[in-house]
This record gives C-alpha cells, sequence and structure tokens, in this order.
C-alpha cells in the first residue's frame, strides 16, 4: 500500500503546476511555499514568476489577490509579495534562485503536504487496521478528526465564526423556494439533513410529483459523524446478539440508525446501492414492497392521488392512478440511484403534496395526524381533512396493516409493549388496547413490529381500501350522533341510506356492519377478566371498560345471555353506542378500545 500511495504522487509530481492548482487544497500549499522563498528570485525572475502568476489569475478573471484565495487585509500576504517582484529594482534583487528550482521544491512540498491532509489509507496503524472489519471508515474519521482539532487550535474563534456563517447562510438557502434551507431538521426524526438542490424542481418536471431529495448530514463527511459507523458484519453482529429489550434500545439506535440487520443484508451488500436501486427500477415489481422501488412506488400513488382527476370511487380511476404511479416511481427511484453514485451520499425523497392552506410536506401531515389522535381518536381523521382536503384521504391509511390488533408504531407504545410482555401474552386479542398509543412515529418499532410478525405491508389496492374504511367509519359515527340514542324506524332507514351512499362513495367502506364471527365475543371475554386483574388496576381503560361490560351485561342478561343483534334489539343497541360515545370522550385511553373493537357490535 505505501508502495502504490507513493507511486501514485510520484506521477503528480511530474504533472504540470498549472493542472495541479485546479485543486485548491494544491494551490493554498504550492503558493504558500513560493512565499517563503520569492525574496529569493533574481530580479529577471522574479519578474517572470508575477507575470506567469497574473496571467492565471487574468485567464479566471481575477486579480492575483482572489486567485490565492486571500482576503483583503490579510497579514503575510503572498500575493502581495509576488505583486512587489514586478516593482522592486535590480539593487533590491540580491537572490540567485531561478522559477523552474522554486517551481520543484513548492510543487514537491505541495503535493507531500496535500498527501498528509487528506486521507493516507496506507498509514494504518496496528488498532486501525484490527478493526477494519468493525469499522472500515475509522482511520479516514481519525484522520479528519485530527485535522478539524487542528485547523480549530490554530484559527479558534476565528474558524468557529466563519463555520457559524456558513452554517446559518446553508440554513436560510433555499434554492426550491419550499420553506426549508440547504440544511434542515427532521420533523420526525429530529435529525440535521442536507437537501439535494434542485432535486423536487427536476422530480416536478420529470414525474409531476414534488419530491426533493435530502439525506442526513453526516453522510456529508466521516468527521461530522460522532463517531465512526460500524460495517456490515458488526452491524449483523450487535443485530444478532444484543438482547430485544428496552435498556439496550438507545445503544441500538445509536449503533444501528437504520435498523436491524440481517444475513440477506451482509449478502446484498456486495453489490452497490446504485446498482441495486437501477435494477429495481428497470424492473418496476411493485409487489415486493420491502425493495426501494416499491416503498417509492407506494409514496407517489399517494402524492399523486391527491390530483381529483383520480376518482377512487370507480375501479376505473384506481387503475389509472395505479398505472401513472408505476411508470413515475421508475424515474424518482432512478434518481435515488444517481444521487447515490453522483453525490456525497443517498439521497432519499421527501415528498410534498398541496392541501387547501398551501403545500405541505407529508412528514409534517403525518406528525399533525398523530397528533390529532393522540388528543382525540374519534374525530381525528374527520378534523384532518376538514382542514387539509378530502383529497388527503390516502395520508389517513398507512403502508402496513397490524396482524394483532391495537399495536401502534410509536416510541412510547413500543417501550410500554416490551415492558409488560406479560399483559401482552396473557391477553392475546386486546393486550395493546392497553398500552397508551403515542404521537411521535418510531421507525426502529415498526420496523421489529415487521420482523416479529405483529405487522404486515399493505399492497396498493389494501392501501387505498383501508383508507376509505377509515374515513367512512369516521363520517358514519359522526352522522349517527346527529340522532337520538333510540332513532325511529325512519331515522333508521335515513342511517341504512347515508351508509349505502359513502359505500359507493368510498367502496372500501362497507354497505353493512362487519365483524368476525366468533372474534368479538373471545376479545369481550378477554376484556371482563382484564377489568378484575390486579395487574391492570391502575390502567386508564380499565374504569370506562368496566361501566361499559356492565351496562352490556345488563342488557344481555335480560335477554337470556342473546345477541343484540335482531332488529327488535335496535334500541339497547342504541344506548350502549351512546354510552360508550359518552366514555370515549370523556376518557382518550378508552377511545381507541371503543372505536376498533366494541362499537362494531352495536353500530
Amino acid at each position: 500500500m505505501d508502495k502504490l500511495t507513493g507511486f501514485l504522487f510520484n506521477v503528480l509530481n511530474d504533472t504540470a503546476v498549472k493542472r495541479l492548482e485546479r485543486s485548491v487544497t494544491f494551490r493554498q500549499y504550492y503558493y504558500r511555499e513560493i512565499g517563503q522563498h520569492v525574496d529569493r528570485l533574481s530580479h529577471a525572475e522574479g519578474i517572470r514568476l508575477y507575470e506567469g502568476v497574473l496571467a492565471k489569475a487574468t485567464e479566471e478573471g481575477k486579480t492575483i489577490r482572489q486567485y490565492l484565495g486571500e482576503g483583503v487585509g490579510q497579514k503575510n500576504s503572498v500575493a502581495a509579495k509576488i505583486e512587489r517582484l514586478n516593482t522592486r529594482s535590480v539593487a533590491e534583487a540580491r537572490g540567485t534562485l531561478a522559477v523552474k528550482e522554486l517551481d520543484d521544491y513548492a510543487r514537491f512540498k505541495a503535493l507531500s503536504d496535500t498527501k498528509e491532509l487528506l486521507y493516507d489509507a496506507s498509514r494504518r496503524n496496528n488498532l486501525t487496521d484490527a478493526l477494519r472489519i468493525v469499522m472500515p471508515f475509522a482511520d479516514a474519521w481519525k484522520d479528519i478528526i485530527s485535522t478539524y482539532a487542528l485547523l480549530g487550535a490554530q484559527h479558534n474563534i476565528h474558524m468557529i465564526r466563519q463555520f457559524a456563517r456558513v452554517y446559518k447562510g446553508l440554513e436560510q438557502a433555499d434554492p426550491d423556494q419550499d420553506g426549508r434551507g440547504f440544511i434542515f431538521r427532521d420533523p420526525t426524526t429530529n435529525d440535521v439533513n442536507f437537501q439535494f438542490p434542485l432535486s423536487g424542481s427536476l422530480a416536478k418536471l420529470f414525474t409531476g410529483v414534488d419530491a426533493p431529495m435530502s439525506a442526513p448530514l453526516s453522510r456529508l463527511s466521516q468527521g461530522i459523524a460522532v463517531y465512526p459507523a460500524l460495517g456490515p458484519y458488526a452491524q449483523l453482529a450487535v443485530s444478532t446478539f444484543l438482547p430485544d429489550i428496552p435498556k439496550y434500545d438507545q445503544i441500538k439506535e445509536l449503533l444501528l440508525p437504520y435498523g436491524e440487520t440481517k444475513v440477506g443484508d451482509v449478502a446484498l451488500g456486495v453489490i452497490p446501492g446504485s446498482i441495486r436501486k437501477t435494477f429495481e427500477a428497470v424492473w418496476a415489481n411493485p409487489d415486493n414492497r420491502a425493495s426501494t422501488y416499491g416503498n417509492v412506488y407506494i409514496e407517489t400513488l399517494r402524492a399523486l392521488s391527491v390530483n381529483p382527476q383520480y376518482d377512487l370511487s370507480t375501479q376505473e380511476g384506481i387503475d389509472s392512478l395505479m398505472a401513472d404511479a408505476k411508470s413515475r416511481a421508475r424515474v424518482l427511484t432512478m434518481m435515488r440511484a444517481v444521487s447515490q453514485f453522483l453525490g456525497p451520499a443517498a439521497g432519499v425523497q421527501e415528498w410534498k403534496v398541496p392541501t387547501s392552506v398551501g403545500d405541505k410536506y407529508v412528514d409534517v401531515l403525518l406528525q399533525e395526524l398523530r397528533k390529532m389522535q393522540s388528543e382525540d381518536y374519534d374525530t381525528a381523521i374527520d378534523r384532518f381533512l376538514q382542514l387539509y382536503g378530502d383529497e388527503m384521504m390516502l395520508y389517513v391509511s398507512s403502508k402496513s396493516r397490524v396482524v394483532r390488533d391495537g399495536i401502534e408504531a410509536t416510541e412510547i407504545f413500543g417501550k410500554w409493549e416490551r415492558d409488560n410482555q406479560d399483559i401482552m401474552k396473557k391477553y392475546s386479542l386486546t393486550g395493546p388496547y392497553f398500552g397508551p398509543m403515542g404521537a411521535d412515529y418510531n421507525f426502529t418499532v415498526w420496523d421489529r413490529q415487521l420482523e416479529e410478525g405483529s405487522r404486515e405491508r399493505l399492497s396498493d389496492v389494501e392501501l387505498i381500501r383501508l383508507a376509505q374504511l377509515r374515513v367512512g367509519s369516521t363520517r358514519y359515527r359522526s352522522f349517527r350522533k346527529l340522532f337520538p340514542d333510540d332513532p325511529s324506524e325512519k331515522q333508521r332507514a335515513i342511517l341504512a341510506a347515508y351508509r349505502q351512499q359513502l359505500h359507493e362513495e368510498m367502496p372500501g367502506f362497507p354497505s353493512r356492519p362487519q365483524f368476525e364471527v366468533g372474534k368479538l365475543e373471545n376479545q369481550l371475554a378477554e376484556l371482563r377478566e382484564a377489568v378484575n386483574d390486579s395487574a391492570l388496576a391502575d390502567n386508564p381503560v380499565i374504569e370506562p371498560l368496566r361501566e361499559y361490560l356492565k351496562k352490556l351485561d345488563q342488557f344481555q342478561a335480560a335477554f337470556g345471555g342473546m345477541s343484540l343483534q335482531s332488529k327488535r334489539k335496535a334500541p339497547f343497541r342504541a344506548r350502549l353506542f351512546a354510552l360508550g360515545e359518552q366514555l370515549a370522550n370523556q376518557n382518550p385511553d378508552f377511545d381507541r378500545l371503543w372505536t376498533r373493537v366494541l362499537s362494531a357490535q352495536v353500530e
């Protein structure tokens, strides 16, 4: 490695200075050496040097000072020394050095300094060589951190102020005119990201979808990261051997910021990411929902759905939406591949859609929806659509569905879930409903639930149907509240007609209430046991649940334990529905259980 590095720099040493000066780093070191020895040039050679540097500066339309990158009033100015060569007298010029001799020395010294400054893989010590499997870029990280520290020690406050000015300027720069600077803080993860300039405009030009790309700021340079990233084998070891319990969560988030690594990921990592994304864009398989293309396709589908030209109440409208999303997702996936191949890091789209209150980033919209759901789950969807427009319907759906009812992909629920494994195991059908919903989406929790099998990804059609089901259910419950607890025959007919109308507008919402035979009875059996469980005595769901079950049991006892589904028992169902709505309004923690489980029996 030493021989190879030395050979490459020897080749550079034979290269003309004019070509080497294209490197700002080399130019700085080269003219620093020139400035230290310029007084040793003879009179004629001094004028020759001055004219040569002036010609280079003039060619770029700059002064000598600008060409050398010096500020006004800079001390020990090399530009000032070179300019004096043209005005000094023969008597003042006492040197005998020739320009070629000074050039050979300065070029050699500048190349050596450049080699020392930049990462030199040949200078590994035993520790970094031993750690190359665990942290492949540890030596590069150490080298950059050392350079930053040296520059900070030399320039201290001046350097910090310069950095602060540059950072603030990048925060305020907004080439896409979208309200986000070149550097911004992600509202979901709170990570500092940088944006690929004009990527949103290019995406909109070629696809009609406003999807600027961004990446974590730490990927711009090894030195920005607090620690060198783990290699794939170390990530696999951490994923495999570190126990999946709450006390290790912070360690996993630190070492595995993008989720756990599997054996297949390590094998797939042999193929460069840009090549994988290119193949995915060419094959364009939307059924592979775990792929980059599959994820981009679903997000493109949702972004296009806000356009009124797609009528999601008809199969033709849905087919047209899916066809357009497939072709445009290809372009957007290819943009990711190009960003990874040519850029400093792999870009990820930040989706932006038009709403009734202006263009909004999707991650901000989803965060607002989760906040609304944590405040009042029953009315959250209705309030969200009233604020941002009915065209946002697909955003009230989700890209995955729970296999186990009640689980949430939020940080607070993820912690509760693992702290209360006994409750989750004992109450397999209803246990998650005793946990907090939370508002902050957490990718680690979502990914773990996928791995455990308690969550699965949705197809495009399933995502649309789920959105229609949620919106239809919300609107039907809101309409139901306009009628008395015990509606008359005519009022029940109006409710049935309204439900049929919702079904025609949103086929994913059924024209008649549906629930699995036997499932509700088993859930109710668990809930009756839970209200007497001492482990749940302080749970906020228990008291309203106990009150509701008491009234339900009274009505069922009056009918000899028979079902409440007959037409003759409609008044009793109406009274239970009113009680459930009242308890849900008074107790937000009970709202989720009522809306998703109990209300289906009495709607």
